[in-house]
């Protein structure tokens, strides 16, 4: 999925407001790719991750989707992850 994601490491991008801006439009289009995907396949399987802006993507599309507790399982995979390190 494409939207326009920028860096967090530039102080210009929120005080313009638009990183908030551009994790919105993610936020959107991946609530919009959901609804299609479930309205073509209901039994799908669908693995979403994200890295940084992406994952508050992922977090939040998900946080604001209808039925969200019975649908999604959220994970934490550096919480599980076998190469971690304490």
């Amino acid at each position: 999925m494409r939207y326009p994601a920028l860096p967090a490491d530039n102080i210009l991008n929120y005080t313009r407001g638009d990183f908030v801006s551009s994790a919105f439009d993610g936020i959107n289009e991946l609530r919009d790719v959901l609804r299609r995907e479930n309205a073509r396949c209901p039994d799908e399987k669908i693995i979403l991750a994200g890295y940084s802006q992406g994952a508050l993507v992922v977090h939040e599309a998900l946080s604001v989707a209808e039925g969200a507790s019975s649908q999604y399982r959220p994970s934490e995979p550096s919480r599980s992850s076998p190469t971690r390190r304490e």
